[in-house]
């Protein structure tokens, strides 16, 4: 299911159509009837477009590759309870491994140290317009981000929703460039005991950041956490360990930056609690801006 109309998940970006992958549990008479609730509503007549989609099945496992450059290494469209395990990737300047518009699929034990020079993508995972994915025990650096979480335009473009993230070690081999990237078409993404040495963007509503190492980016601007694009204020952020390497001085830096530097919640819609408990700061000798939280411009 998808919105034809532009932006309507948010407004930070036009490609963010409100949409999601749903199973159909029975057909009688017209009457379409789902397996479970839709998270968004649906106006029949209206902008909205069912696609029905002939999902692709996969399961890759148990070898390296090096991929030619400006090329996606692997891409899994319309994936459906596909599989990547225990393989090495590296030589995409695009994106080693994509799940596009896919539901209910996963990678583990996915090896991706990948140093190509920057083109301005330069992902290990990315997971575009998808539903239901997990990405588990895995090493994923790259020259930008090593897993990005956003999508594109086409028909389907879809909200990412139920992404989890656990015990993987997520960076990125440029300084200054956050690790793990996502952008505002999200929804019910969590990270879980995962190391990140140049930490993490938060976006979109109902995120969570929970029993990770994350390490700040170094230079002028400094982070662990950078949040933008925000259309809620639903997240949790609990349990980690940050670790500053600058001093956070800065007028955009702050090991939790909420909206230091920029207005986070310009395009918020929703209502809601950001919690932020239990965490562990680590400024070692350096001065500056642990927590910096602006929920508001007002």
């Amino acid at each position: 299911l998808q919105t034809g109309a532009a932006a309507t998940f948010s407004s930070a970006r036009s490609e963010y159509h409100a949409g999601e992958i749903v199973r159909v549990l029975s057909v009688s008479s017209g009457t379409v009837t789902l397996e479970t609730p839709t998270f968004g509503a649906y106006a029949s007549g209206g902008t909205s477009v069912a696609y029905k989609v002939t999902p692709t099945q996969t399961e890759m496992s148990d070898f390296k590759a090096t991929f030619k450059s400006g090329l996606t290494g692997i891409r899994i469209k319309h994936g459906y309870r596909s599989r990547v395990t225990n393989v090495q990737l590296a030589g995409s300047d695009v994106s080693q491994l994509t799940f596009d518009k896919s539901f209910e699929s996963s990678a583990s034990n996915v090896l991706i140290d990948d140093r190509t020079a920057s083109v301005g993508q330069n992902y290990g995972i990315t997971i575009a317009n998808s539903q239901r994915i997990d990405v588990a025990h895995s090493t994923l650096t790259a020259t930008r981000h090593g897993l990005a979480i956003g999508g594109d335009s086409e028909n389907g473009a879809i909200v990412n929703r139920e992404i989890t993230v656990s015990d993987s070690l997520i960076g990125s081999h440029t300084a200054g460039t956050l690790g793990a990237d996502m952008h505002g078409n999200v929804e019910f993404i969590k990270y879980q005991g995962c190391r990140m040495p140049n930490g993490v963007y938060i976006a979109g509503d109902h995120t969570e950041i929970v029993d990770c190492d994350i390490r700040a980016t170094s230079g002028a601007s400094s982070y662990a956490i950078y949040a933008s694009e925000l259309l809620g204020p639903n997240h949790l952020i609990q349990g980690n360990r940050f670790t500053a390497v600058a001093a956070m001085t800065g007028g955009s830096s702050a090991l939790v930056n909420i909206g230091k530097n920029n207005d986070a919640f310009a395009y918020a819609t929703r209502a809601g609690t950001f919690t932020i408990a239990e965490n562990r700061l680590d400024m070692g000798a350096y001065d500056g801006d642990g927590i910096y939280a602006k929920m508001a411009d007002s």
